[in-house]
């Protein structure tokens, strides 16, 4: 886990992104699931998952508008979607 405490004027998409660029640099540029804790005093945290992709080389998407200022971030964990495997959940 990856704790960070943002500066005033820190974007909490901007410190994330520099995790996920990191992931990408070290596998496969892809679609990713990020799990986060989010948190405005520290103590009481929200979990949260994301879908993030790349945009070019240098630039990300995040499918869900999920960072609403909070102060306090918990990096859970980030998986390429490729790697996750899925099974049941059809319903015939």
């Amino acid at each position: 886990m990856v704790k960070i405490e943002l500066k005033d004027g820190q974007s909490g998409y901007n410190a994330v992104a520099k995790y996920i660029k990191r992931y990408w640099e070290h596998n496969i540029l892809d679609t990713v699931i990020i799990s986060v804790e989010l948190s405005n005093n520290g103590e009481k945290f929200e979990k949260r998952n994301d879908i993030a992709s790349p945009i070019g080389f240098d630039d990300i998407e995040y499918l869900y508008d999920w960072w609403e200022g909070e102060k306090f971030i918990n990096i859970l964990g980030i998986r390429s979607i490729n790697e996750i495997e899925v099974l049941d959940g059809i319903y015939t």
